[in-house]
């Protein structure tokens, strides 16, 4: 074998170590993301926004009772805020929100505000808060005063319009939000794909070494590899390390039986790390001594390295693991078309277009 087989060898088994973390790491994200809402405060924080900054009308937005339908339960049968708002509903209740705040409800209408009541609300806002002006304007930019009311011969065209635009300012405002929002996601991911690599000692600098060595581990790689199935299942964040060693990967941390029987629950003895479990005295074998500046540079780089890796996404990895399959020969004879439409779901747990949804929180 040359070098450039066991280069792209050594590549297909690192790029499939990095897909299986980035799925875990998937996992361990959405849990996240589900026990503390991050989705959903996400969105109630970009809405917030849109109303100026101003509370009674984030308060008077979600106590409409059409997105309290839309509320959930969740953990612990707690209600959970929306993470997602479909454009039509978000433009009926913001509209009723923005105009008819304040309004006593004798001199409201079923579906929305009076004309005079725009004005009235308007220019209220217009004294109140720049910004929240700035975006009615966007709602109603052929809007003059009291002229309104002369040339708007058909009420209910004119709501249709406002509706229209605000359909229009919710789309464009989940658009640039989904931006952040993907960017803070890549940043969690980050820090979930670092813990998970430190707990189960995912070193990708350690891994890429014993793949240069050993030539029988890289071709059980690029055979598992080569066999994945497009539409496989994350694998769990507890099975992880138990699906790295079945594959013999130097993966988890190891230890060894001592001599000594009598020692704490957990210590530091010269320079390692000792700990009692079933009657006996263990050492962790393969953690650099705290004396090794130098080894533990190289360990926490090469975690470093697996935490930046799963933070790419396992779809991102499952396209480049088939790119890869392709220029060494070795496909699993998938099209391409089927390898991109992959089920794994991006571990950057990027938010929807903002012509499939709205959601972000």
């Amino acid at each position: 074998m040359n070098s450039l087989d066991a280069i792209l060898e050594v590549a297909i088994g690192l790029v499939f170590v990095w897909l299986i973390l980035s799925g875990a790491t998937m996992e361990a994200q959405n849990v996240f993301s589900r026990i503390f809402q991050k989705r959903a405060k996400f969105l109630k924080g970009a809405i917030l926004d849109m109303f100026g900054g101003e509370e009674e009308y984030l308060d008077a937005f979600y106590e409409h009772p059409a997105i309290e339908k839309l509320n959930r339960k969740g953990f612990f049968n707690r209600e959970k805020r929306p993470d997602y708002i479909p454009n039509s509903v978000f433009a009926e209740v913001a509209v009723e929100v923005l105009f008819n705040l304040g309004v006593d409800e004798k001199n409201k209408k079923a579906d929305s505000a009076s004309l005079g009541a725009i004005i009235d609300q308007v220019e209220a806002i217009n004294k109140k808060n720049s910004k929240l002006a700035y975006s009615l304007r966007y709602l109603m930019p052929q809007f003059d005063g009291d002229e309104i009311v002369s040339t708007a011969k058909d009420f209910e065209q004119k709501a249709g319009e406002i509706r229209k635009n605000a359909e229009k300012w919710f789309d464009s405002t989940m658009t640039s939000a989904s931006f952040w929002y993907k960017e803070k996601a890549q940043l969690t991911a980050f820090f979930i794909g670092f813990l998970i690599a430190l707990a189960i000692n995912v070193d990708t600098i350690t891994i890429a070494e014993q793949l240069w060595r050993d030539p029988t581990m890289r071709q059980t790689l690029v055979a598992q590899a080569a066999s994945m199935e497009v539409d496989g299942e994350p694998i769990p964040v507890g099975d992880v390390e138990a699906y790295y060693q079945e594959i013999n990967l130097p993966v988890g941390w190891t230890s060894e039986l001592l001599a000594t029987t009598s020692c704490p629950s957990l210590s530091i003895e010269s320079n390692s790390v000792i700990f009692a479990m079933d009657g006996g005295c263990y050492q962790i074998s393969n953690m650099p001594a705290f004396n090794d500046g130098w080894g533990w540079l190289i360990k926490i780089l090469g975690l470093t390295m697996s935490a930046f890796a799963a933070m790419q996404g396992a779809p991102f990895w499952f396209d480049m693991i088939d790119k890869i399959l392709r220029i060494s020969g070795k496909s699993n004879g998938q099209d391409e078309e089927d390898s991109t439409s992959s089920a794994l779901t991006s571990s950057t747990a990027s938010l929807p277009t903002t012509s499939e949804s709205q959601a972000v929180g």
